[in-house]
């Protein structure tokens, strides 16, 4: 299985399906997605014949038929997408951001922002992203588990957050090791400055590392 084609077809694939794209995007369709490329990545999709190439095949046919036949759904895991009661508070307000700067953590410290990762989490640290990822969303944060898989999906190139089920993601996290990581400006715009390679709950977990050491460094802790 060659784990960065599957991610590659993801992307790809997730950016035609996501709920927020307008015409192509299908809540169905992007959630059957995060399944099959989950299932992919750990090793749990029916049969070796499953490889990248069965996203691209899965999701360009109908919207209304995603599998050609029951035998080739993959099969039902502890993995579960996000189902669509869960973005019910957004798709129309979308992300609340009053409720964000009252609802967050109003004793965090300061971090400097980072153009790229420069440390490895220590087992600790990821283990407590991964546990603040799997109680948000439901789904479990395996450290290979793409981001958009567990619900953490950001917009654009700036990063924005559209969805509040991916802001209260980042206030947990935030809450949890208590520095800031997501930018709120003039009350109407929010979003989560990250590196380019940040791509996976592992990246994410590093990332956070290098912000609490080089936030150390710099006397902001």
């Amino acid at each position: 299985m060659d784990e960065e084609a599957v991610r590659t077809a993801f992307r790809r694939l997730a950016k035609v399906y996501h709920p927020d794209v307008p015409q192509t995007g299908d809540i169905t369709k992007f959630q059957e997605l995060q399944t099959a490329a989950q299932q992919l990545i750990t090793g749990k999709a029916p049969g070796a014949a499953w490889n990248a190439n069965s996203l691209e095949t899965l999701f360009t046919g109908s919207s209304t038929h995603v599998y050609s036949s029951p035998a080739q759904r993959p099969p039902s895991t502890a993995h579960q997408p996000l189902q669509q009661a869960d973005f019910a508070s957004t798709r129309n307000g979308r992300v609340d951001i009053a409720y964000c700067v009252s609802a967050r953590d109003p004793n965090l410290r300061k971090a400097p922002r980072l153009d790229r990762i420069t440390h490895q989490a220590l087992p600790e640290t990821l283990s407590r992203v991964q546990r603040v990822l799997t109680e948000m969303s439901g789904t479990t944060a395996e450290p290979s588990t793409p981001l958009p898989m567990v619900g953490f999906i950001l917009e654009g190139p700036t990063h924005s957050i559209g969805e509040q089920q991916v802001a209260n993601i980042g206030m947990a996290l935030e809450k949890e090791f208590g520095i800031e990581l997501l930018t709120i400006l003039a009350g109407t715009w929010i979003n989560f400055p990250m590196p380019v390679e940040l791509q996976t709950v592992k990246d994410l977990a590093d990332y956070i590392a290098a912000s609490l050491t080089l936030a150390k460094h710099c006397n902001f802790i």
